[in-house]
């Protein structure tokens, strides 16, 4: 874990990363001890997971309820409240109403790199002299 300050900053930032994802944010403290047991609280949160940020990206399936209910309940014109159901219709026919964003990323980037591990497993190898 590294403890810095900002420049023009008075307090101390902390700066970490736990499973691949970094953590990085002010301490709120001054003094350097007082800003070290801050972020080792906030280090200690985010390993036993009580960290208040989501782990986990949320699936488009996820919302749903809460969509269909504002639709109903909202002060929207009957043409529009048609528009959005109709809407959420053919998302539901979609892959993409079930996967997370994080998922549909994924794939796109492995996809991407074996092409081009493909594209550069095709090339000649250059000879090499002795």
């Amino acid at each position: 874990m590294k403890l810095f300050r900002k420049p023009n900053s008075k307090f101390y930032w902390y700066d970490f990363t736990v499973r691949g994802r970094r953590y990085r944010g002010s301490t709120q403290e001054t003094r350097s001890a007082r800003a070290a047991k801050a972020a080792s609280l906030k280090l200690a949160s985010v390993i036993e997971g009580t960290d208040p940020l989501p782990s986990k990206p949320s699936a488009l399936s996820e919302f749903a309820e809460r969509f269909d209910k504002w639709v109903e309940d909202g002060r929207l014109e009957e043409k529009t409240k048609k528009f959005y159901r109709n809407g959420w219709r053919l998302l539901k026919a979609t892959p993409v109403y079930n996967r997370t964003w994080w998922e549909e990323r994924v794939e796109a980037v492995s996809m991407a790199a074996a092409t081009v591990w493909r594209e550069f497993l095709a090339q000649p190898v250059p000879a090499t002299r002795m």
